[in-house]
């Protein structure tokens, strides 16, 4: 078995796309709890329903690039964005009294 260096620039690619994941999917449920916050004091529903799509526009924009390069980042990333929902979910828990 030899060094391959094209198996490792993938597994550096797909470290890439994991990345990716993480800072989209901490954006989305950061804005998710913004935009509860928000809803419970009072803001405006076309405030909600603007920022609600704005949030899904981008997720599916991460997630639509991220399908162009195959299955395997796709797969990264999708990975990303739950592994931030994980971390963004425990903290905010940790601060909301």
């Amino acid at each position: 078995m030899s060094f391959d260096p094209s198996r490792l620039n993938d597994g550096l690619r797909l470290i890439g796309f994991f990345a990716a994941g993480l800072g989209a999917g901490a954006a989305y449920f950061l804005a998710v709890w913004r935009n509860a916050r928000s809803l419970a004091q009072g803001a405006g529903m076309v405030r909600a329903i603007l920022s609600m799509a704005g949030r899904f526009a981008l997720m599916a924009l991460a997630l639509g690039l991220a399908s162009r390069g195959g299955a395997g980042p796709l797969l990264a990333t999708s990975c990303g964005v739950l592994v931030a929902r994980f971390f963004v979910v425990r903290r905010l828990k940790e601060r909301t009294p």
